[in-house]
């Protein structure tokens, strides 16, 4: 055997051969050469990769390293560094990074690192050493980063309703399923039907659970409080409030709830968590009331005679002195409506305020003649507007005087 030793130094490729001679058992000689080739040291790059949520993330260190056909890696020699530990000095084949997740080695040169399911971030980058068949060891660093998941947020809902009645909640109708970060693909969206309620006891903060974590204890699909009953359909996800006999106000228990989406991770659902906050408005409440009648004038005189019919099916509406749409006490906005078969309309439970109420004339009609002297009012010609009222007062004479020949299909009353 010929060993070949190289002086400290010495640079890479082919060195000055040597001849060689072998002699056989009957003198017979031949000779040839010996030429030391020195191969290029192995290098190691950087690894990173990014990957979503709790999900384990693989890496081939090797792959990307450079070793030469001369001396090739050793993937059995692939460790980590611990805590204390540099390279090439290191000697793990496991390494727990506290709040981010653990590192393993193996043997055929994989490295797995598996995050925590409530890691977010770019993690502590970690150092690794391998070395080839000739015992050169060369080292780099692993860097993942786990992406945050699209974080669904709940927001308070309210709801309004008259003594006697029910609110009816949409939950996801205010709340979000998050954005989506770059580097992944896909779109989060709510799902209603996952809305379910939580005991009374649930505190709805951001300290008590960690974003989009599932409260086990949110799966009610029907809670009696003090002020009444709440009930989830879960096949669209509303939930209806039902108050007790004589509960009026603001309800003094309001009930949290939690809402899934469909954005998927290993731990289950992200969920979202807020409270439902109903209000029974009592029937004694002051209000405001505003209406009064369309009537077709049968002599064109302006004033609203005994013989003078109400005409219906004749579109109304509301707004505010300064053309805002109404927003009634119970907190919904006022549409238009349509007069009754007397010609009268009105419009109820509106606060306080100063109204302007406008007429839609029907085809081959037009306003007869407006503000008659002998009443406030006999006619208006398409708007009206009614005097400033307080809580508790109405204006009934908001009347639309009509003239023009009858078309056919025009509904009146006899």
């Amino acid at each position: 055997v010929a060993t070949f030793v190289a002086e400290p130094g010495i640079t890479v490729g082919t060195k000055t051969p040597v001849t060689y001679r072998v002699t056989d058992a009957v003198g017979q000689t031949a000779t040839s050469t010996l030429t030391p080739i020195v191969p290029p040291p192995p290098t190691a790059v950087k690894d990173a990769q990014t990957g979503p949520l709790d999900v384990n993330q693989t890496y081939t260190p090797l792959s990307n390293d450079s070793f030469s056909t001369l001396s090739a890696a050793t993937p059995a020699t692939l460790r980590l560094c611990g805590a204390g530990q540099t390279p090439n000095n290191c000697d793990k084949t496991t390494v727990v990074v506290a709040n981010e997740g653990t590192y393993t080695a193996y043997s055929d040169g994989r490295v797995i690192f598996d995050p925590l399911p409530t890691f977010i971030g770019t993690a502590t980058p970690i150092s690794y050493q391998v070395s080839d068949i000739y015992g050169r060891t060369v080292n780099a660093t692993i860097t993942p980063t786990i992406l945050p998941p699209p974080i669904p947020a709940a927001t308070l809902d309210t709801g309004k309703a008259k003594e006697g009645k029910t609110v009816v909640l949409s939950p996801w109708s205010n709340d979000s399923a998050g954005t989506v970060t770059a580097g992944q693909t896909g779109k989060a969206a709510l799902v209603p039907t996952s809305v379910r309620l939580c005991p009374l006891s649930t505190v709805v903060t951001s300290d008590v659970l960690a974003a989009g974590q599932s409260d086990p204890s949110c799966t009610l699909l029907k809670i009696k409080t003090a002020d009444g009953t709440y009930t989830v359909d879960p096949k669209t996800g509303k939930v209806t409030f039902v108050h007790r006999k004589g509960f009026t106000g603001v309800v003094t228990q309001p009930v949290p709830y939690q809402i899934a989406t469909d954005w998927k991770v290993p731990s289950g659902a992200l969920t979202a968590r807020s409270m439902l906050i109903p209000t029974i408005v009592s029937l004694r409440t002051p209000m405001v009331t505003v209406g009064d009648r369309v009537w077709r004038d049968a002599n064109g005189d302006g004033y609203q005679n005994f013989t003078d019919l109400g005409i219906a099916d004749v579109k109304v509406s509301i707004r505010t002195a300064s053309g805002e749409v109404v927003v009634d006490i119970n907190g919904n906005e006022v549409g238009p409506q349509l007069t009754d078969k007397n010609g009268k309309y009105k419009f109820t439970d509106l606060p306080a305020g100063k109204y302007k109420v406008t007429v839609e004339y029907p085809k081959g009609f037009r306003p007869t003649i407006a503000n008659r002297k002998g009443r406030e009012k006999n006619s208006s010609t398409n708007t009206a507007m009614s005097r400033q009222l307080a809580l508790g007062e109405s204006d009934n004479s908001l009347d639309f005087g009509m003239v023009g020949r009858r078309k056919p299909g025009l509904a009146h009353t006899t």
